[in-house]
């Protein structure tokens, strides 16, 4: 499990021809803001861009930094885990649930890029919001108007799990 930072960008995905112009603007910008803080592997893949830090410690002020980034539209922290359902399991439990208990309701969502992957996308939120409900039984589950959204997303590589998006 590798904790990262996770940058969606907007209108970007709009552009035609010159859409990757405008992505290394966007890497540009996101480098220029990091590289006082340290290394960090970063991918950008499918709309999304990737932050991986080598001290799990810069994962604070780097997500400070990139709500500053003009064409973010948002900015969370994530969990990196393998493809794998027992993965994403252990993942919910040991630390995306435990961080739910200041909230009063929730929801859990699945987006798969992957459509291989062996499990359906209502599965997969139906997996890990029963894990989020037993370890907090005092909150209730309110799939329309939640205070927090627990997000699963099965990409090329990796599963990426958060709860809820700054920007």
């Amino acid at each position: 499990m590798t904790r990262c930072v996770l940058l969606k960008y907007g209108e970007l995905i709009l552009k035609g021809l010159n859409k990757r112009y405008f992505e290394e603007r966007l890497l540009c910008a996101v480098r220029e803001q990091l590289a006082p803080l340290g290394e960090f592997e970063i991918t950008a893949l499918q709309s999304t861009v990737t932050l991986v830090p080598s001290d799990d410690s810069l994962v604070e002020p780097a997500l400070e930094r990139m709500k500053r980034v003009f064409g973010i539209v948002s900015v969370c922290v994530a969990w990196m885990v393998p493809k794998d359902p027992e993965a994403i399991k252990d993942a919910v439990r040991d630390v995306v649930a435990p961080t739910l208990s200041r909230y009063s309701s929730f929801k859990c969502e699945a987006k798969r890029s992957d459509k291989r992957f062996g499990m359906t996308s209502p599965e997969i939120a139906a997996m890990c919001g029963a894990i989020c409900a037993e370890k907090n039984p005092g909150i209730k589950v309110d799939v329309h108007d939640p205070e927090v959204t627990v997000t699963v997303e099965i990409r090329d590589r990796f599963a990426f799990i958060h709860a809820g998006s700054e920007r």
